[in-house]
């Protein structure tokens, strides 16, 4: 499965640790919890052929939660978590793409812990990123510009 970081279009650059383990983890837990369904459907799909051999395929419960009930499933988790200030609205700023691209790459959007390690992505993303890029957005601290006054009295 491939890691969100690399759906199209990749997104290059050296991540820190912490960004660096939250990916991994991200993925390793889309590709569990793919696991567990796939094992899920066939021990229904074996159970309902024996019961009712002429029935089709039943529906996996979960499976067909869209991309708008994942990014409010997210949006909640972050602010019960976080809260509504600071890197959470850095972060609800980056949910629209990176839930996308969770999209793309397959991710069981329909699994806690899935969300759960997805939020902890995004947070990492959002206030860790990469070697050299600020993804923290503008933020005072992160300014390297120049402005008359300086914003500040001496």
């Amino acid at each position: 499965m491939l890691s969100i970081l690399d759906v199209h279009p990749k997104i290059t650059g050296t991540p820190k640790e912490p960004l660096r383990r939250a990916t991994e983890e991200l993925t390793k837990v889309a590709e569990t919890v793919t696991l567990q369904d796939e094992e899920a459907r066939r021990v229904r799909n074996r159970y309902i052929s024996k019961v009712l051999p002429h029935a089709g395929p039943p529906p996996v419960a979960g499976l067909g939660l869209g991309l708008g009930e994942f990014k409010l499933a997210i949006t909640t988790k972050i602010i019960s978590t976080y809260g509504r200030k600071g890197p959470t609205e850095n972060a609800l700023s980056e949910l629209d793409s990176f839930a996308t691209r969770a999209q793309r790459a397959s991710y069981p959007l329909h699994s806690p812990q899935l969300q759960t390690a997805f939020v902890n992505f995004l947070m990492a993303y959002v206030t860790e990123g990469f070697t050299g890029k600020d993804t923290t957005g503008t933020q005072m601290g992160n300014f390297r510009g120049e402005w008359r006054g300086g914003g500040f009295s001496n």
